[in-house]
């Protein structure tokens, strides 16, 4: 069974389930209860379109989902989809992260590709990558084991800094 919750200043018109689906819960004389049909619209994200006071306004779903079920967003925080399905909008695979979070995400699981070698599991000398051991810096991919390595041997030779 679904857990519906409101969504924020629609209360009392829609809201939207754990499973990523939005409903209409009233509006109007007669009105009842009505579930939405979600649109592809960007080719990435699914939307659905919410009418307060006469004014139309789409909304992405995993949004909606994520501000009901983890709160309101916290401030430079996205929406990650956890399996990389853009599409799956279920409470339990979506979080709030931040961009870098989110792009070492990407990375990480291949969803995004590397150039100059890197095939999104491993950096161009082999080292297995994760979140943790991937640096994203002003828009740069560095895997940390090789700048721990050119550190180390920077140090053995002398050099300072």
């Amino acid at each position: 069974m679904s857990e519906w919750r409101p969504i924020a200043d629609y209360e009392g018109f829609y809201e939207v389930s754990d499973v990523g689906e939005v409903r209409r819960i009233g509006a109007g004389r007669g009105a009842r209860l009505k579930t939405l049909k979600p649109r592809d619209r960007s080719g990435k994200y699914l939307t659905v379109n919410l009418c307060r006071n006469g004014t139309p306004r789409d909304f992405y779903i995993h949004e909606l989902v994520a501000t009901a079920f983890y709160g309101g967003r916290p401030p430079l925080h996205e929406v990650n989809h956890k399996d990389t399905n853009k599409k799956n909008n279920t409470a339990e695979n979506l979080e709030w992260v931040t961009k870098s979070q989110n792009q070492k995400h990407a990375y990480v699981t291949g969803v995004k590709k590397y150039s100059s070698g890197w095939d999104g599991v491993h950096c161009s000398r082999g080292h297995v990558l994760s979140e943790t051991t991937l640096n994203l810096k002003d828009g740069k991919r560095e895997c940390r084991t090789c700048r721990s390595e050119r550190r180390r041997a920077r140090y053995e030779m002398g050099v300072v800094n």
